[in-house]
């Protein structure tokens, strides 16, 4: 009898399985996958729709433009936020205040308006501490564990308030 040798599905990497400031490339490699992807997402919609550049060299400079500044404010804020953490040998929301104040900084360069930067850091250095705030006290922001409402299969799904009830059931007696 011969035996199946089932593999085990890989884990998914775990951004808080390890404080601030260790394990830092693979945190960075973990949050840059979706960021590229969202970038480049960007982008096509970008060079498609709405800016549409002629040449490849103009195609090749609007990818640049708008995927550099969502990439950018990743590394930055996964990268300070590490280093903050790293320094301070502690893993609280100070350092994903600093983190997202540093990604609010990359889009006030990006911007090339101080205003835009001061009010980005600010914005984002909030949103990074509340995230960091979520993630210790087990708030779950995204549940994973949801079915798409508008997909290919969700037609076979069955979303009313009173449902049949089966078999051969009556209202009443009847006459």
């Amino acid at each position: 009898m011969a035996h199946k040798l089932e593999k085990e599905p890989p884990k998914k990497y775990d951004y808080f399985a390890k404080p601030d400031g260790e394990d830092i490339p693979q945190k960075l490699w973990y949050t840059l996958q979706p960021a590229v992807a969202a970038a480049l997402s960007l982008s096509t919609i970008d060079v498609m729709l709405m800016s549409k550049p002629k040449g490849y060299v103009n195609i090749l400079m609007r990818y640049a433009y708008v995927s550099f500044p969502v990439i950018g404010c990743t590394a930055a804020f996964v990268l300070t936020s590490n280093f903050v953490g790293a320094l301070r040998k502690e893993s609280d929301r100070v350092n994903w205040a600093v983190g997202g104040a540093a990604a609010g900084g990359v889009v006030g360069i990006w911007s090339r308006k101080p205003s835009t930067g001061c009010l980005c850091a600010i914005a984002f250095g909030f949103l990074g501490a509340l995230r960091k705030f979520a993630a210790d006290n087990n708030i779950v922001i995204n549940p994973t564990d949801s079915r798409a409402h508008f997909s290919l299969r969700s037609g076979g799904y069955d979303y009313t308030l009173a449902k049949e009830i089966p078999g051969k059931y009556t209202t009443g007696p009847s006459k």
